[in-house]
């Protein structure tokens, strides 16, 4: 954590600043870009809670957020480019991670916010989310990365990260407990899912539009809280 902390935050002298940094080069200075890299720190225990909303806030400012999902480089950046590889296009499964990061780190209302533009791109790719794809941009709607993947795995395997930050799945299958701790209000409203397993066995789980959760079809002794 310390050495995060004197190596990574950069920005302290500028307009929303600090924020971490994206890497440290072969001189070993530290790339300065504001990128979505930060949003895989959270949920780490790396960052203490001033921190962990510090990035909380930067993920979701309108240079990083899209209406569509979280850019890989800051609008406002001199290299931004929507549909470059790693220069402002965003990556499917990279604004996942960042949502249910955010959710860890028990910034709720920050992970749903995200969650519902990975939504929104889901709809308007006909829920076959390529690997990644530029934003709104000009077009107003998302367009693909030319030769991205689609349907790619970790691209298809997002869903289950929003799942996950909306019914908030805190799992010790060796202990056989399953706690759910979701967003609260939901960010998708109200939701039934069928066909979860936890520790061998299958159940459901009802969430209200508030965020109350209640487990269906959970077999006795399962040891599913709802908190």
């Amino acid at each position: 954590r310390d050495r995060v902390r004197g190596r990574f935050w950069v920005g302290h002298d500028q307009p929303g600043g600090p924020w971490l940094g994206i890497a440290v080069d072969g001189s070993g200075r530290t790339v300065d870009g504001l990128a979505s890299n930060m949003g895989h720190v959270l949920g780490t225990g790396t960052l203490d809670a001033a921190e962990s909303s510090r990035v909380a806030q930067t993920l979701t400012s309108e240079y990083l957020l899209d209406h569509y999902g979280i850019r890989t480089l800051a609008s406002d950046n001199g290299g931004f480019n929507p549909i470059g590889y790693h220069t402002g296009s965003i990556w499917t499964h990279d604004t996942a991670i960042c949502a249910w990061n955010l959710s860890r780190d028990g910034h709720t209302a920050e992970a749903a916010a995200v969650s519902r533009t990975l939504l929104a791109s889901s709809v308007a790719f006909g829920h076959h989310w390529p690997e990644l794809y530029a934003g709104s941009g000009g077009f107003g709607h998302p367009v693909p990365y030319p030769a991205s993947c689609r349907p790619q795995a970790w691209a298809s395997a997002s869903a289950a990260a929003l799942l996950t930050v909306a019914l908030g799945f805190e799992p010790n299958a060796p202990a056989g407990r399953l706690v759910l701790r979701p967003c609260r209000p939901g960010p998708f409203g109200e939701l039934t899912v069928r066909g979860l397993r936890f520790a061998g066995q299958e159940f459901a789980v009802h969430c209200a539009a508030d965020g109350t959760a209640t487990v269906l079809d959970g077999p006795d002794g399962l040891g599913i809280e709802t908190a």
